[in-house]
């Protein structure tokens, strides 16, 4: 079988998730912040934590961070971000504001330092490459649209304050459960110094795979009812996906995707797909194939969910 070269997604699904994140882009332009975000700690040592994640990071809304990044840079990307994003994502990347609960699925919570479709394998933060992928592409039938229409300047912009918010949210997480057993300093030098390691090992595994002339979509039939993977406990023999009875790590409940209608939410080309079956999708139970699949298999797997498209 001969995989497609570009997406094939209804548009219907394309204009609802465009116009519904045109929307709210639009109506975030008039939201204003004023203040940085409440803070509740649960203990002492969670306030000190804190104050130590102050002194790298600043605040939302003046931010820093040591190392390569430009201060004019930050407070560059916080402007675009303001404008376009603060409405869904808050000011501190949690998503907790009011247009939020108002969309399912749910904005992007940026506090865990977790997004789920990377181009890096499980265990690695996403890159700056797949941060400006999302934005340009979007997420299909979701209220995030492609920012493709603003500026080259702008969309570089708002992709460092958004990384910046994921190793910020990276650094809080992990100095959280490092500080059960750990003084504040400890936990956040600790949660600093693996943040930094995985860091590095994801701008190294970035990657898009090169597309092969033609892949069986017979072997990945097989690999996809075979008990070893699973594919079906979850998206059904026939590909139409459905609830699971499960909770991403952001207490959202899961829906297997329907690989029959062809809207997938980390993209419906080859190359996406190839990335899902290999990374898995993070924070959910979409586990990694890596482990299991030789490339050449993944790819027979790439082919067969394209044919269920295809016989609709």
């Amino acid at each position: 079988m001969t995989l497609p070269k570009a997406d094939s997604i209804p548009l219907a699904a394309v204009a609802l998730a465009t116009v519904v994140g045109l929307y709210f882009t639009i109506a975030g332009t008039f939201v204003g912040v004023s203040a940085e975000p409440d803070e509740a700690f649960a203990s002492v040592a969670e306030a000190e934590l804190f104050e130590l994640m102050r002194a790298e990071f600043g605040g939302f809304l003046q931010p820093q961070m040591s190392g390569d990044w430009k201060l004019d840079a930050l407070l560059a990307g916080r402007a675009v971000y303001e404008v376009q994003c603060v409405h869904c994502h808050g000011t501190d990347g949690r998503a907790k504001t009011p247009t939020a609960k108002l969309l399912t699925p749910p904005p992007r919570d940026f506090g865990l330092g977790i997004v789920k479709f990377t181009s890096t394998p499980v265990g690695l933060p996403a890159t700056r490459a797949d941060l400006l992928r999302t934005l340009i592409e979007g997420v299909p039938s979701t209220s995030m649209s492609s920012f493709k229409g603003l500026e080259v300047e702008s969309l570089d912009a708002v992709a460092n304050y958004a990384m910046y918010l994921l190793i910020r949210g990276a650094v809080w997480s992990n100095a959280l459960e490092e500080l059960q057993d750990s003084s504040a300093s400890d936990a956040f030098e600790a949660a600093m110094l693996k943040q930094r390691q995985q860091f590095s090992l994801a701008i190294a595994s970035w990657g898009r795979p090169d597309i092969p002339a033609a892949a069986d979509s017979a072997r990945g039939r097989e690999l996809y009812f075979s008990a070893e993977l699973g594919c079906v406990v979850c998206h059904q023999e026939d590909g139409s996906g459905g609830l699971v009875n499960a909770e991403d790590i952001w207490g959202v409940p899961m829906i297997a995707r329907d690989l029959q209608q062809g809207v997938l939410r980390g993209g419906t080309s080859p190359a996406d797909v190839y990335l899902r079956i290999r990374n898995g999708v993070k924070g959910t139970k979409m586990p990694p194939m890596a482990e299991h699949l030789e490339a050449e298999q993944i790819w027979d797997l790439v082919a067969f969910v394209h044919s269920m498209q295809e016989h609709e």
